[in-house]
Formats: C-alpha cells, sequence, structure tokens
C-alpha cells in the first residue's frame, strides 16, 4: 500500500493531463472513468493570474494550459503547438494552436495571452507572483510590474490570431520552460471581468478555461468538481471523465480516508507515514 501511495504522491505532484492518461482511476457505469483526489485545504483563489500557491497550481494545471506543458523534465507543447527563437536570441514566436478553445467552445488567441499577461504584470491586479517577470526578461515587463512603467509598453504582441511574440532584453535559454508555470497561462477576458478579484475562478458559471478540464461544482470549505473539456485539443487523450476534489486539511484524516478507499490521490501525508 505505501509503494502505490508514494506512486500517487509522485504523480499528483505533476498535476498535469499527461500523467491522467491510463492511472487506475475508478470506472463508474459503463464509460465515465472518476478520479478522488484530496488537495487539502480550501484555495485561496483557483486565478492562476493571482495564485501564488501549490495546492491552487495543482488544480489550475488541470483547468488551463500555457504556452508548453512539462513532461518528465521535458518542454513539449501546450496552446503553441511550435515555436521559434531569432538568431540574436532575444525574440521568441509562438505558433497558437489552431483547434485551440476555450471550455466554452469559443476560440483562444494570441491576443488571450496579451490581455492574461498585461493582466498578470500590472499592479492593480496585486499578484502573488508578480516579481516573477524580473527573471523572464521580457523588455518593459519588471518595470510595469514594479509600477515603473507601462503594461502598453512589455514586449509581447499578437502578431495575428495565432502568432504570439515575445521580445526580450536579452537571451534568456530558460525562457521557454518557465512558460509552463501557471502564472503564465491565458484567462478568459469575460470571465475576469465577470467576477472580481478572481471569484470567477470559483464560479462554475463564470470559470471559463482552456486545459483538459473544467470547473463544475465549488462547495467553499467541502471540495470541488472537474470535468473533462471536451473542447481540449487533446481531448482524445484524457482519460478521466471527472475528478472530485475535497478540501481536507487535516493530514491524518485524510489519510484514513485514502486507507478506506475514498481516495485516489493525496496531496499531504502524516510525516509519520512517509517511509
Amino acid at each position: 500500500m505505501k509503494k502505490l501511495f508514494i506512486l500517487t504522491l509522485a504523480v499528483i505532484s505533476l498535476a498535469a493531463m499527461v500523467t491522467f492518461v491510463g492511472c487506475n482511476a475508478k470506472a463508474k457505469g459503463a464509460s465515465a472513468v472518476t478520479m478522488n483526489w484530496n488537495l487539502g485545504a480550501d484555495p485561496k483563489t483557483l486565478d492562476p493570474g493571482l495564485n501564488g500557491a501549490s495546492d491552487a497550481g495543482d488544480i489550475g494545471n488541470n483547468t488551463h494550459e500555457g504556452l508548453v506543458r512539462e513532461q518528465a523534465g521535458k518542454v513539449i507543447p501546450g496552446m503553441a503547438e511550435s515555436w521559434t527563437t531569432s538568431a540574436d536570441g532575444k525574440t521568441i514566436t509562438f505558433k497558437i494552436r489552431k483547434d485551440a478553445k476555450w471550455s466554452d467552445g469559443s476560440k483562444l488567441t494570441a491576443n488571450d495571452f496579451v490581455y492574461s499577461w498585461k493582466r498578470a504584470i500590472d499592479p492593480a491586479t496585486a499578484s502573488e507572483y508578480s516579481w516573477i517577470w524580473e527573471y523572464t526578461n521580457v523588455v518593459g515587463a519588471q518595470k510595469a510590474a514594479e509600477g515603473e512603467g507601462s503594461v502598453d509598453d512589455v514586449g509581447i504582441r499578437a502578431v495575428d490570431d495565432y502568432t504570439f511574440e515575445v521580445s526580450l532584453i536579452n537571451p534568456t535559454d530558460y525562457f521557454v520552460s518557465l512558460m509552463s508555470f501557471y502564472h503564465f497561462m491565458p484567462v478568459k477576458q469575460s470571465s475576469v471581468e465577470a467576477g472580481a478579484d478572481g471569484a470567477w475562478a470559483k464560479d462554475a458559471e463564470l470559470a471559463v478555461s482552456n486545459g483538459p478540464f473544467h470547473l463544475t461544482s465549488y462547495t467553499i470549505g467541502d471540495g470541488l468538481t472537474l470535468e473533462k473539456n471536451k473542447y481540449y485539443w487533446a481531448a482524445d487523450d484524457v482519460k478521466i471523465d471527472v475528478i472530485n476534489v475535497k478540501f481536507i486539511d487535516d493530514q491524518s484524516t485524510a489519510y484514513t480516508a485514502y486507507n478506506a478507499g475514498e481516495f485516489d490521490f493525496l496531496n499531504d501525508v502524516p510525516p509519520t507515514e512517509v517511509p
């Protein structure tokens, strides 16, 4: 049992769709495959642009997707099917998938990344990860994040609906891999504007996302439900239909429930149970 538990911890720490392909979730009925997961405490926010906590990041890695993903230590295409770097290393051009869509079926474009990044950089947003822009080396990003410049001067632009261009101060080898981090994932402008201060992300009616799953219910202090996003570009590779997430903060209580078969995955385990 401990061996299985350690394996599930390793899987859930990745919290990406690709880790759920072929996992031992429970089939209910003829077709639906369900996974039961204890996240721990109720997350402060599920808004990728505001979030600064790993637990909400685990959810975000399943509801949203950035330009790239990281799998087994390698960068793989996400919303961007490909990217190129200029000869001087200062311009990176991402080609957005033409079949990229939001969970409501609407088209996702390069402009969604422009909006999302400017929002995350803007001091008015009060993102907990705004400091990270210093390390991206994106032109104008650090100054704008610190309130010393305008987000309109940041070196990002939509060349067209499916071409997103980023200008860097200096060549930055790790830039593309950094784009897998949830802070850089897109959010839909109409959803954000309908639910102030990140409230949209916990509202199933407003929470439009672009990842392999989308939010269908949220009960404060109890849990949430994610369902497979049929509009996700790689939906055929997603082998789970429903993820039931619980917010049991006490590790011992959650571990007891795990041993009773109530959970497939736990985010945390009592220290005494770690071999």
